[in-house]
């Protein structure tokens, strides 16, 4: 390891050293330079193998605070997807029971498409809160690691998104739930009008 690998540079820089205080007193023998050349030649590749663990720590680095942000995640989304299956289990199942009341005129249609646009509305608002929680739980992921950094910020954006995506499909759902009951206010008094109309005409 890195331990290692600097113990023995510091130890062949010593040795180095040792030869170069004898060169300064006596010319070296074709011995001692040839272990000088050795040394030297150690000491190149033992920095070289000093330099490509560091690498390979630092990416080992990375590579686990990725992880661990990406456990992070895992983490989060799983409590949301199980939340949001629930929820469009529920939707599902609350269409079927109401689709099962018409059949023997137990509601109208017309009631039915409310209550049917009413559990799509309780399914975006689940799925609406789920994703607000994870933008909240994105948002507290600190990294000293600039990859997971990015990764998390990529991830808070896509988040944000589907906020977004999910907020418009709960106000399209509200405005056409709205828009039914000024219709169905207006039909009710168009035909008290009428009524009105022909009692006394």
């Amino acid at each position: 390891t890195n331990t290692r690998i600097n113990a023995e540079l510091e130890a062949e820089k010593a040795a180095l050293s040792e030869l170069d205080a004898l060169s300064n007193n006596r010319d070296l023998t074709k011995k001692e330079i040839e272990t000088v050349e050795k040394v030297q030649a150690k000491i190149v590749e033992l920095e070289r193998s000093a330099v490509q663990t560091r690498i390979t720590l630092a990416k080992e680095d990375v590579e686990t605070k990725i992880r661990q942000y990406e456990l992070y995640l895992e983490k989060i989304s799983e409590r949301i997807d199980k939340a949001t299956e629930l929820a469009t289990t529920a939707e599902k199942e609350r269409q079927i029971e109401i689709e099962s009341l018409i059949n023997p005129g137990v509601i109208t249609q017309e009631d039915a498409e409310d209550l049917k646009s009413q559990a799509t509305r309780d399914r975006i608002t689940v799925e609406l809160e789920q994703e607000q929680k994870k933008l909240s739980k994105l948002k507290r992921f600190k990294s000293s690691e600039v990859e997971a950094t990015k990764k998390a910020e990529s991830d808070i954006r896509e988040s944000r998104t589907r906020i977004l995506d999910l907020t418009l499909d709960l106000i399209g759902q509200e405005r056409e739930a709205q828009e039914k009951v000024i219709e169905a206010i207006s039909d009710a008094r168009e035909k008290s009008f009428s009524a009105l109309e022909s009692r006394f005409s």
